[in-house]
């Protein structure tokens, strides 16, 4: 009489029931009648009581299809899972030893990732556990699913980072030597090559960076800007381009030469931060100079004094070492 859903029974008394998902917990009243066939027939009624105890399923853990994906770009992917219970149990995800940097939104299924540069290339199983929780449970009250797809990460070159020297302020008849470097963010490093692009004629960039040029009194009062390129020797090929500036000032000339007391004090043009090298001569003809000292500016004009010999002519000259 009013059986639960599914519940039959045979003439012989025979019942048979496979409670359903949503039937469990639950305790259901079974209520039999047996009747005779006498005359008039007669019956009889008696019931009994079924607990169905709820039974947790494992959830039914579902994962993107395999992907590749470059270093430095963000992969954002979603995993889901179902779950046979009713009501559905809350599902919580997890990573099973994934690659550094990796996370997931333990809510979501959400799987961000962005790999470095030390990460490509490779390939990368990523394996998710999904958890269930069912308190009423009289098996386990926590059941999990495991699943597993792969991220390959490809290799990208990237371009190298040039740096030049800072710009520059030197005298007509100067010779520059300065270096070009370079440096490569990719592992393990790419090798590369430097040209000149522009700049001053006989200014020449090595292979290797090396910067050189000999400065003449033709180019006294130019400003020059050289432009170097690096070229890394990735797939494919990738370059940086950066240029600075070399300024030409006439040679240093010698403005003023006073005495004071048992000195004597040579001033000259100057460039800051520049050393200067004062020498001197008695006689022109003397095949040698005899050094006074050196200096270092730091202005428009530098000095140094040289004792006073009375008596005695003294030719100066100043330049850079």
């Amino acid at each position: 009489i009013n059986p639960p859903a599914g519940a039959v029974i045979s003439t012989n008394g025979i019942i048979t029931w496979t409670p359903t998902e949503a039937q469990g917990p639950g305790v259901y009243t079974i209520t039999t009648v047996v009747t005779d066939n006498g005359s008039p027939p007669l019956s009889a009624t008696n019931s009994f009581n079924v607990t169905v105890n709820e039974v947790n399923s494992p959830p039914v853990l579902n994962m993107p299809p395999n992907t590749n994906i470059n270093e430095l770009a963000t992969l954002t992917v979603t995993v889901w899972a179902t779950d046979t219970d009713v009501p559905t149990n809350t599902l919580s995800f997890s990573l099973i030893s994934p690659p550094a940097g990796m996370a997931i939104n333990t809510n979501s299924g959400l799987i961000t990732w962005t790999p470095t540069e030390a990460q490509g290339p490779s390939t990368n199983i990523i394996t998710v556990v999904v958890t269930d929780r069912n308190t009423n449970a009289v098996n386990a009250q926590q059941l999990s699913a495991t699943n597993s797809f792969t991220v390959i990460v490809n290799e990208v070159n990237s371009p190298p980072v040039l740096t030049l020297p800072a710009n520059q302020t030197v005298h007509a008849g100067t010779y520059i030597s300065l270096n070009a470097t370079a440096s490569d963010p990719d592992i393990p490093p790419n090798a590369f090559g430097f040209a000149l692009l522009s700049g001053p004629t006989g200014l020449t960039v090595g292979t290797e960076g090396l910067i050189t040029w000999q400065t003449t009194d033709a180019h006294a009062g130019t400003t020059n800007i050289v432009t170097v390129r690096v070229t890394d020797n990735g797939v494919p090929p990738l370059s940086s381009t950066n240029s600075f500036v070399i300024t030409v000032l006439d040679r240093p000339v010698i403005r003023s030469v006073v005495c004071s007391g048992d000195l004597i004090v040579i001033t000259w043009s100057a460039i800051p931060g520049t050393v200067y090298r004062l020498q001197y001569k008695t006689n022109l003809t003397e095949v040698g100079w005899q050094t006074v000292g050196d200096v270092i500016a730091y202005g428009p004009t530098a000095f140094k004094a040289d004792t006073l010999d009375r008596g005695t002519t003294k030719f100066y000259r100043v330049f850079v070492p």
